[in-house]
């Protein structure tokens, strides 16, 4: 059933990278799907929490208290979900590849530096990974990421990607 859903979100997200006007790059980033999902998702939770915590009404428990308390800690931890799909972006230069995340300082690869590109199938994700050590790491979730797999398949040579091809086959590329 998971794999039904996240390939139902990948199809429905699926959109080119689109480029950065000033700078000529391409741009991927989270689209409104995923976005409008993270503010449904914790706006859900801490309304049904306040609900829970304020209700004075007659038939109420401590259950539901204690319900709506954890409620209201997920809903709040959701905002890092929030986070992620506002702001994390991943940039394709003609010289580097930058990941931007709001936890973290850019991290930059150049192309020429990639050591090698692998899939994760536990967090579906490819790591990109320089020849300093330094990882990039892209949701599948991301809109745009076939664009990242077409500059992968341009830019590298087979043996650097030959662990993500498993995952170039979950995004059906």
């Amino acid at each position: 059933m998971e794999e039904l859903v996240l390939l139902l979100i990948i199809r429905l997200n699926r959109k080119d990278a689109s480029p950065d006007l000033i700078s000529g790059e391409m741009v991927l980033k989270y689209g409104w799907m995923m976005r409008g999902l993270s503010f449904l998702a914790t706006g859900f939770s801490v309304a049904l929490a306040l609900v829970l915590l304020l209700n004075d009404g007659p038939g109420n428990r401590d259950n539901d208290r204690i319900v709506g308390v954890g409620l209201l800690a997920f809903g709040l931890s959701e905002g890092f979900l929030i986070l992620e799909t506002v702001g994390v972006s991943i940039r394709l230069g003609d010289e580097s590849i930058v990941g931007y995340a709001p936890w973290r300082m850019p991290r930059t690869i150049d192309w020429k530096d990639v050591r090698h590109v692998h899939y994760s199938h536990a967090m579906k994700w490819f790591i990109i990974t320089g020849s300093n050590g330094t990882k990039i790491r892209v949701s599948v979730l991301i809109s745009g990421v076939g664009t990242l797999v077409t500059e992968i398949h341009s830019r590298l040579a087979p043996p650097a990607y030959e662990k993500a091809l498993s995952g170039f086959s979950t995004l059906g590329l």
